[in-house]
């Protein structure tokens, strides 16, 4: 027999009962993305009844399609139906009685003695109430109860009405009305009455059908739902020797539903899941619900989206394996496990409500790390010359346009992924900023602020102009030949490692220093005002890496051309 889904959605008067075809569901494990999406899995016990259904009243709200499964271990599910119905449920509450009539009737049968108001005195037993059933939409005021109802359900609530009551006296019964009443007098005097609540509300429903009737199962239901994320944060501790100490932190958010102690997954990666932004049509609803998401796409800078993502931007070297493995320091009761290409820190239990939130400690490991000093320098060309751009003019670089970063090596077994770092040297704060992803044996670098004590500036002279030197395309072009000289300057009381980056259009014919030379095509962020065909020029890097003694000068140069149009 082939499994199918019957999807039906109807609209029918029930009354609600405790009743052992009814499931109720508990949160087995949740496995947390970064992107706002989780997997929870559920498991529940019932038996079937007459006509071989479990019905449960926990319908997930925004299961993504496709994702909603429900097994049993026991036998197949044949079918399962989610629709809307019409509940009633009832519930008896103790009120404090607020009128005469209530009174007698919470009292009747005990001895009583009565005032009225022309000051005349009756004693004797509450005989009868003559009172009538009613029933009222509950009181705006009731405020104990309201809480209690979910929105947009209508409630009633029972009472009594009258005017008469019967006191039994020694000679003889005797019929008043309460509106006589000025006291009353009872020994012991009740003064609540329980009065019933009727509350209907339109509630969502599964049903489960099975083969058998009358027969207890147990059933599985998972789902892939947005409404949880976790965010990392790593504390980059520097120490003596080279080493520092990386601890990683995650913090999750929950706007999903209250969790109890549940274990939970937390994923480093990102699944693909083509259909997360449709809604399974079991889950009875329009539109996937996804606070998370909606909220996040306020703060759409690169920064909050790689750390909420999984992204790799800084991939400055290759990665390699490290020599030896880190000292990880990892929670006793917290495990790790590869799958495919994602990565899972199995957490302990957790419990947190829904809108909380938490932080878990996941891992702390020593590592080696170096300090390298980065310079990224570039000139542009305006038409028959070449001038500094904003960024890259001598008064920019004399104020520090060189960064302090460090340079971790992950020899330990674990990625890291891409998230917050606050970086400390002892309880002063050097820096925060993105640690990208790392996979193990990797390195990364981190910034950690502008050098004061080193500056860099460069120095651009033409060595030659030959006019007519090409056409393309119908036009003469001139190849103008220039010496860029860049100048590095240690003011710092130790040697440094610099690396340099420089950027220009135009192709080399001389570096200095063993620079490595990158040729590419045309690239628009080399020239200003460009005129001419994009084939005749190219774009160049130089990447020299250099170690600076104190008080020194490092001065690379650079002998290039290109091509200007007449």
């Amino acid at each position: 027999m082939h499994k199918y889904i019957l999807l039906s959605i109807m609209l029918l008067p029930i009354l609600l009962a405790n009743s052992t075809n009814n499931i109720e569901f508990t949160t087995q494990k949740v496995i947390v993305f970064k992107d706002g999406y989780c997997l929870v899995i559920k498991e529940g016990s019932a038996t079937t009844n007459d006509q071989g259904e479990i019905i449960s009243y926990s319908v997930p709200e925004s299961a993504v399609l496709g994702s909603l499964w429900a097994t049993a271990k026991e036998a197949n599910i044949t079918s399962l139906n989610a629709e809307w119905r019409e509940v009633v449920t009832t519930k008896n509450k103790e009120f404090t009685c607020t009128q005469h009539i209530e009174i007698l009737q919470v009292n009747k049968g005990k001895k009583c003695k009565v005032v009225t108001h022309d000051k005349v005195s009756y004693e004797g037993t509450i005989h009868e109430v003559l009172s009538n059933k009613t029933r009222e939409n509950l009181p705006r005021n009731m405020w104990e109860v309201r809480d209690e109802i979910a929105e947009g359900a209508t409630s009633t609530i029972s009472g009594i009405s009258g005017a008469y009551f019967v006191l039994r006296t020694a000679e003889q019964d005797v019929l008043l009305g309460t509106s006589q009443i000025r006291s009353l007098f009872i020994p012991n005097m009740n003064v609540t009455m329980k009065r019933q609540i009727e509350i209907k509300e339109r509630r969502k429903q599964l049903t489960f059908h099975f083969p058998e009737a009358n027969k207890k199962h147990r059933i599985t239901l998972m789902y892939f739902t947005p409404g949880m994320r976790w965010v990392p944060s790593y504390r980059i501790s520097l120490q003596n020797d080279n080493l520092a100490s990386v601890s990683l932190q995650a913090e999750i958010i929950n706007e999903n539903e209250d969790l109890v102690d549940v274990p939970m997954d937390i994923v480093v990666g990102v699944p693909n899941f083509r259909f997360r932004d449709m809604v399974s049509p079991l889950s009875l609803e329009n539109t996937l619900r996804n606070v998370l998401r909606h909220s996040n796409r306020r703060r759409s800078d690169s920064l909050s989206n790689a750390i909420m993502s999984q992204q790799r931007f800084n991939a400055y070297a290759p990665p390699q394996r490290a020599e030896n493995n880190g000292n990880v320091n990892l929670p006793s009761e917290l495990t790790t496990k590869g799958s495919q290409d994602l990565f899972v820190y199995k957490l302990p239990k957790l419990s947190i409500r829904k809108g909380g939130r938490a932080a878990v400690h996941i891992f702390s490991a020593k590592v080696k790390y170096r300090d390298i000093y980065t310079w990224k320098a570039a000139i542009k060309h305006n038409l028959h010359h070449a001038h500094f751009s904003k960024s890259s003019t001598q008064l920019e670089f004399s104020e520090n346009k060189i960064w302090h970063e460090i340079e971790l090596v992950n020899n330990t077994q674990l990625p890291w992924t891409t998230g917050a770092a606050m970086i400390m040297q002892g309880e002063q704060p050097l820096a925060q900023e993105l640690l990208t992803y790392t996979s193990s044996g990797g390195k990364v670098r981190v910034r950690v602020t502008v050098a004061i004590d080193v500056q860099g500036t460069i120095e651009e002279k033409e060595t030659k102009r030959q006019l007519r030197e090409m056409k393309w395309d119908g036009y003469y072009y001139a190849k103008i030949a220039n010496q860029a000289l860049l100048d590095v300057c240690n003011n710092k009381r130790k040697e440094i490692n610099v690396e340099i980056i420089f950027n220009f259009g135009g192709k080399t014919t001389k570096v200095s220093d063993d620079g490595k030379v990158t040729l590419r095509g045309y690239d628009s962020r080399d020239w200003d005002n460009y005129r001419g065909s994009y084939a005749v020029n190219n774009s160049s890097t130089v990447k020299w890496t250099q170690t600076i003694q104190p008080g020194k000068n490092f001065k690379p140069t650079v002998d290039y051309f290109y091509y200007a149009r007449h």
